[in-house]
């Protein structure tokens, strides 16, 4: 029995091109990958003074001898500083990171 081998010719050729064809080098482009690094970096701002607090600004004996009115009037004062310096401690540490 004669086996007609021409009819799988066409067919073999076409496996082998399609096998050859995977084995060539495959180019791919690397792509940039973005790595955030913390660096301290160091304050612009100066760090302003301190609110000096009730006991320092008003003794004790000081603190006696006032009346409602005063001791009303001198804690407002000290909250607004105490805001006031909030604010200009966020202002001169902005910078810093």
């Amino acid at each position: 029995m004669k086996r007609n081998i021409s009819r799988y010719k066409p067919m073999t050729l076409y496996f082998l091109a399609l096998a050859l064809a995977g084995c060539g080098k495959t180019i791919t482009q690397e792509r940039p990958v973005v790595i955030k690094v913390p660096v301290s970096a160091p304050c612009i701002g100066v760090r302003p003074s301190p609110v000096p607090t009730m006991q320092e600004r008003f003794p004790d004996v000081v603190w006696a001898g006032m009346d409602v009115r005063q001791k009303a009037g001198a804690v407002g004062k000290q909250l607004l500083d105490r805001q006031a310096y909030g604010a200009r401690l966020d202002a001169a540490s902005g910078g810093c990171e």
